[in-house]
């Protein structure tokens, strides 16, 4: 196909997709950057869209797409990449049809602009123990890891352990961790930064010291909790959360503001890079295919390209073998640790290699085949546009206000297609919450019945 006619096409798409997602979200300022507008920006239009324009023009020079020999199957992947900018979006808005009456536009406008107030009581004193209690959960949780690792990864890269070894710490605190991974995933991994998020909630609130000080204990342990295994971007992506919270909360977020955020984020993912790089830290971003601007254009996306052409050629597509090893009767490896598997084996021996994850609909393909990526936009979009639009119909309290958080971050769609279809951790994490607000309601019911027959 012509490069024209390619490049023509792109930016069509490009456009059609932004006006969805204008209608899908409410907003596309980035001064009131939210769930879905994120996701057009940093997944779709960053980390995507860029890339496969790149790849589809043969001009990435990239060392994982130059695996890739066939046209045909970088033509395949831009044309995926478009068709999830237009499909994703039309699945959010379907939802909204079914369920809302409200215009998107309206509906956020008015949550984002209305009070912060507390979910059952004045002080929500009951709530707040029963979430210092879970705070205590994560502490041990992380206490827990750092017991079964034996070391602390982190701790190794500042006293300068080589390069391997740091890989195989990595392999090990991950793929590798001997412990309870439900105990870490869930009561460390997940719960430490959803509660950061409402004791930071809580504090805006209140502008108490017992909450800053909540606050800040949490955010230690979320700190360890997300760098413990030596990967180089989920701290700094939750850093990018409080952008999403000071929205919600305030209703927008000053250009200084993100400024600040973005350069805390570029420099903590400059210093990490620093432990492995051994080159000129200024190459990291001045190469278009290399270092952190490669790997966040480039890198990102490559592994699709790799999945078409694995994926049946290679390996048999995978179905739903690899959703879960307690629900499959016969597991399989995720697509993205399959992917490593054939791109870098002598790797895998070594045990220094993980997996290489891309856009959801990679995953979709190496499952379902062609069916998978023509449904998988538009089952993605509507998962993530319930989720939004349950957020947005909702009391706006430090809670919810904290979960809405966290999801707005985590929603992101560089990753697994089996997490929208079966995820463990979400699933306890809505019964953790559900079951907490069920109990407390109870006891209200209960004081006030108890209340009216003395009177």
């Amino acid at each position: 196909m012509d490069s024209f006619i390619i490049n023509s096409i792109s930016i069509l798409a490009l456009f059609c997709s932004f006006l969805l997602f204008k209608k899908a979200s409410g907003s596309m300022r980035l001064t009131q950057l939210n769930m879905i507008s994120r996701i057009f920006y940093v997944d779709l239009f960053l980390m995507a869209f860029i890339g496969a324009m790149l790849a589809v023009n043969n001009i990435d020079n990239h060392y994982i797409i130059n695996k890739v020999k066939s046209n045909d199957i970088r033509l395949k992947a831009w044309m995926t990449v478009l068709w999830t900018m237009i499909g994703f979006p039309l699945g959010i808005i379907f939802v909204d049809f079914l369920f809302s009456k409200k215009p998107k536009k309206r509906l956020f406008k008015e949550y984002i602009f209305s009070n912060l107030s507390t979910l059952i009581s004045s002080k929500d004193k009951a709530l707040k123990q029963l979430l210092y209690f879970f705070s205590f959960l994560s502490f041990c949780s992380l206490i827990y890891t750092i017991l079964i690792l034996g070391k602390l990864p982190f701790l190794e890269a500042i006293l300068g352990a080589d390069k391997t070894t740091l890989a195989r710490f990595r392999i090990e605190a991950t793929i590798g961790f001997s412990g309870n991974s439900l105990i870490k995933n869930i009561f460390g991994l997940s719960l430490s930064p959803i509660l950061t998020y409402i004791a930071y909630s809580y504090y805006q609130l209140t502008n108490k010291n017992n909450d800053k000080i909540w606050f800040f204990t949490m955010l230690i342990i979320t700190f360890f909790m997300l760098t413990y295994h030596l990967e180089k971007s989920p701290f700094f992506l939750f850093l990018t959360g409080f952008l999403f919270n000071t929205v919600l909360i305030k209703g927008r977020i000053t250009k200084k503001f993100i400024i600040l955020i973005l350069l805390l984020f570029f420099f903590g993912i400059t210093l990490f890079y620093s432990f492995f790089y051994s080159g000129n830290v200024a190459d990291l971003y001045i190469n278009y295919n290399t270092g952190i601007t490669g790997r966040i254009i480039l890198s990102q996306i490559s592994s699709l390209f790799l999945m078409f052409q694995i994926f049946p050629n290679i390996r048999d597509h995978i179905g739903f073998d690899s959703l879960s090893r307690i629900i499959s009767t016969d597991y399989k490896e995720t697509a993205a640790r399959q992917v490593m598997e054939v791109v870098k084996p002598e790797a895998i021996v070594e045990g220094t290699a993980g997996v290489m994850n891309t856009i959801f609909v990679g995953e979709a393909w190496a499952n379902f085949g062609f069916l998978g990526v023509l449904i998988a936009p538009i089952y993605v979009g509507m998962i993530i546009g319930f989720l939004y639009l349950f957020f947005l119909k909702n009391k706006k309290t430090p809670v919810l206000t904290g979960l809405f958080t966290y999801f707005s971050y985590k929603s992101a769609i560089m990753g697994g297609f089996n997490t929208y279809i079966y995820n463990a951790g979400y699933l306890i994490i809505f019964i953790v919450f559900f079951l907490l607000w069920f109990i407390l309601y109870a006891a209200k019911d209960y004081h006030k019945d108890v209340s009216e027959q003395h009177e």
